[in-house]
């Protein structure tokens, strides 16, 4: 009698990012850089911090990886950027001075993963979604509602973008 082995969502989880990790050493190897960002519809940032870490702890086994967390506040004040080790954290940065960062970190990181606000719940989200060669969503299983999944990708589709994947988390 066979038995069928079911994948933990840790290890599912694992698995999603070592085909993001293929994809960026693709994109390595036609002598491009990757800029990844990591977005859900809603899944409480601190979920989504602690994956785009984990995606970045997994890039930085292979390849020289820059983590850069984007930050809202109901200020508005855009507070630059605060370095701490191979991580950058920014509040309410304009899209412009990310996209000048993001310049100046492709010649030396191999892969830049950006964790940007949720893109259903902020519309600079989008403008930061706009600055990466690949989207992936990070929703909660058996947490997202589908229909909140399917207004995020409606909107990434009316805005000329497009997911490049989901990842499951809890």
């Amino acid at each position: 009698m066979s038995q069928e082995y079911r994948l933990s969502l840790q290890e599912k989880q694992e698995q999603a990012f070592g085909f993001i990790a293929g994809a960026v050493r693709e994109r390595l190897e036609k002598g491009k850089p990757s800029v990844i960002a990591l977005s859900s519809s809603g899944t409480p940032r601190r979920i989504q911090s602690a994956a785009a870490v984990k995606l970045a702890e997994r890039l930085s086994r292979q390849k020289k990886c820059l983590l850069v967390k984007l930050e809202l506040s109901a200020e508005g004040k855009s507070s630059g950027w605060k370095e701490e080790g191979s991580c950058l954290t920014g509040t309410n940065v304009p899209a412009e001075q990310l996209i000048a960062l993001l310049e100046e970190k492709k010649a030396q990181f191999d892969a830049v993963v950006l964790d940007i606000p949720p893109v259903m719940l902020f519309s600079e989200a989008l403008e930061y979604a706009r600055t990466a060669d690949q989207l992936y969503l990070l929703e909660r299983y058996r947490y997202t509602l589908y229909s909140h999944y399917e207004k995020t990708m409606a909107l990434l589709r009316d805005s000329g973008l497009q997911a490049s994947g989901v990842i499951a988390c809890r």
